[in-house]
């Protein structure tokens, strides 16, 4: 009995240390940001703005409601890349996003 107890405690002892290798430390400092370089050596990071809905069209609601319309919205999303050591940025792009908002109801 007493040598089964040791086979068990020597294996379980084992397997924490071939699990203990796989297990690395890391400081916060060590992480740091991807994306394109920037000439000063810093990180261009993406953010994107957004800007109000706008409601292009109003047509009657096509959902079953007896009242109410459904507003055809638009709205423009700018990409800027800025630099996360010396500010500088650029924008890279601009898009619309588009959605049916229904105002429908009985």
């Amino acid at each position: 009995m007493k040598k089964k107890i040791i086979k068990i405690f020597a294996v379980a002892v084992v397997t924490m240390m071939v699990l203990s290798m796989g297990i690395l430390s890391v400081n916060a400092a060590d992480i740091q940001p991807r994306g394109p370089l920037c000439p000063c050596g810093g990180t261009l990071l993406a953010s994107k703005s957004y800007t109000k809905w706008v409601t292009s069209k109003s047509v009657k609601c096509v959902h079953g409601y007896a009242y109410g319309t459904d507003q055809h919205q638009e709205r423009t999303v700018t990409t800027t890349m800025k630099c996360n050591r010396c500010g500088t940025g650029y924008v890279s792009g601009k898009t619309k996003e588009t959605r049916v908002y229904c105002t429908g109801h009985n």
